[in-house]
């Protein structure tokens, strides 16, 4: 993740919105997993993302992923709705 797009993570930290402790060196490390179903046309019907105690983080990192795979998925002939896993990891010093 790029520094623009981790500093949203890090002010809704700073902000006391999210559960997470300062870590003693101040390097952060926020994993979001998020299940993601993508159509047999390849378009994203869901993504659902796993709670870590901080919604707004949880929706953000939901939305990258629909914004990072839309119109970059291939079809495969025959395929039908299946479930993918997708990670985000958010990694700066605060």
């Amino acid at each position: 993740m790029t520094p623009h797009l981790t500093a949203f993570v890090g002010i809704e930290i700073a902000a006391g919105r999210c559960t997470l402790p300062k870590p003693a060196d101040g390097h952060y490390v926020v994993k979001v997993d998020i299940a993601t179903l993508i159509g047999a046309d390849g378009m994203i019907r869901q993504t659902v993302p796993h709670a870590i105690a901080c919604p707004t983080v949880e929706q953000y990192a939901a939305g990258l992923v629909t914004g990072f795979a839309r119109g970059n998925l291939s079809v495969r002939s025959g395929a039908s709705d299946t479930w993918y896993r997708a990670t985000i990891t958010f990694d700066w010093r605060g």
